[in-house]
Order: structure tokens, then C-alpha cells, then sequence
């Protein structure tokens, strides 16, 4: 089971933000489509016969994504999320204010990025904190085989905090939750 990453932390790893993210999504997707199928039950059993939607009664969740009144699926998260939510949608899929401050924390965050959060997972999934970066770097020398953990010279002479700037010359400056970041983009 995939965590949910807080703005903060050393390393975030964004295939967990994307799974997340998908969650409440989903838990979204499964309120509006019950709530759909009423709709349309309700529809089809109105002794008028006529089409609900078009006599300006209330429409299904979907037919509104249909005609665009919601600019995409997954960018009505953060409008429901700020409390838009005349439907009761957010409440009715058991998301809290937690779910709605991690929704617009990753929607900030995909703005920055130039390719979308499920690509960036896809080719690059880890964003480093700036202030750890520094140790990454040295975790990172040593995974590579490039310095001996066990040696004591010439590693106590090693400038880290020179060979971790050289290393971010890498990696994109992002934020996430007025967090600093580095993310490796390819």
C-alpha cells in the first residue's frame, strides 16, 4: 500500500502522490456515479418524460464534465476541495480537509512540472528536499560505488555541499506545499 507523502519530507516519492491523488479521485468518481445512476433512475421515471437537463434541472455529475462545466475531471478535485461542492460530493465520498489541503498542494505542484504528475512519476519518481539534498548527494556518490563508506580519507575531505550544487545542476526546482524540492527532469 502506497503512504500519502506530506509537503516536508526528505524524499517524496511521486508514484505514492499519484496513487493518492488517484484515491480521491476515485473515492469522487464512485459518489458522483451513484448519484448519477439516481439521477438518470429519476429521470426515467418522471411522468413529464422530458429530458431533465435540457428544462434546467439538476445534471449528473458526468453530463456537466460532458459539457465542460468543469474543465476536466480531475481539475474539479480542487474546486470541490475548496468547498464548491453544491452537491455534497466531497463530504459523500468520505474526504476530509486533509484530502482538500493534499489535492491543492499537488495541483500546485503539477502546474510546475512540465510534463503531467503521472509522467514525471513515470520517468523520474523521487523529489529530493533541498535541505537534504546535500546527504542525498553522498548516499547517492555512495550507491554508485563511488566513495568507500568505510574509508575515512579521502572522504573526510570530500566538499559535499560542492559536489551536491554540481549534482542539482541536474535537477528542477519545484514546490510542493511550500516546500523546496529537487526533481530530476529528463
Amino acid at each position: 500500500m502506497h503512504e500519502r507523502h506530506k509537503p516536508g519530507e526528505d524524499i517524496v516519492d511521486l508514484d505514492d502522490v499519484v496513487v493518492e491523488r488517484d484515491r480521491i479521485w476515485e473515492a469522487i468518481s464512485a459518489v458522483s456515479e451513484e448519484r448519477d445512476a439516481d439521477a438518470i433512475a429519476e429521470n426515467e421515471a418522471d411522468p413529464r418524460g422530458d429530458d431533465r437537463c435540457s428544462n434546467e434541472c439538476v445534471c449528473t455529475v458526468f453530463e456537466k464534465i460532458e459539457a465542460q462545466e468543469y474543465d476536466g475531471a480531475v481539475a474539479m478535485i480542487p474546486m470541490l476541495a475548496d468547498g464548491e461542492d453544491a452537491d455534497g460530493l466531497w463530504e459523500a465520498a468520505g474526504l476530509d480537509d486533509d484530502d482538500a489541503d493534499f489535492i491543492r498542494q499537488v495541483m500546485e505542484l503539477e502546474a510546475e512540472l512540465y510534463v503531467s504528475l503521472d509522467e514525471a512519476a513515470k520517468n523520474e519518481p523521487v523529489m529530493i528536499h533541498e535541505n537534504y539534498f546535500e546527504e542525498y548527494a553522498q548516499d547517492f556518490a555512495g550507491d554508485l560505488g563511488l566513495v568507500n563508506p568505510d574509508a575515512v580519507w579521502p572522504n573526510c575531505h570530500i566538499d559535499w555541499k560542492a559536489a551536491a550544487a554540481d549534482l542539482a545542476t541536474d535537477y528542477t526546482p519545484v514546490d510542493f506545499g511550500r516546500h523546496s524540492y529537487l526533481w530530476r527532469a529528463y
